[in-house]
């Protein structure tokens, strides 16, 4: 991994149930600890969907970041207001050094 691409600060999250102000379960999102990493972010593909009756745009992305724990289908990414649904994330040659995240942004948006 070349250091100098890693150029945009994203947040990664996690889904949770928080309780609201007046006591109630809502689902949300939470940062992850030490979820704020430097990342790279490379646009692979792009296509429109139907949905909800509506053609929408989804175009995925390769995102790379150093190695950490707690990255899975369930968490997302967020930079600079765009939403990143994680499909897969690998620990390229097991090394725990570098993590290879697939991506879809557009039609589901977390």
């Amino acid at each position: 991994m070349i250091p100098g691409k890693l150029n945009k600060r994203a947040t990664f999250q996690k889904r949770s149930t928080l309780k609201n102000e007046v006591g109630h379960l809502d689902d949300g999102w939470l940062d992850l600890q030490a979820g704020t990493r430097w990342v790279s972010i490379e646009p692979i593909s792009a296509r429109e969907i139907l949905a909800a009756g509506q053609v929408q745009g989804e175009i995925t992305h390769r995102i790379r970041c150093r190695y950490f724990e707690g990255v899975t289908t369930a968490t997302r990414i967020i930079y600079k207001g765009r939403i990143f649904d994680i499909k897969s994330a690998l620990n390229l040659r097991e090394k725990n050094s570098e993590l290879e995240i697939l991506c879809t942004e557009g039609a589901s948006n977390g």
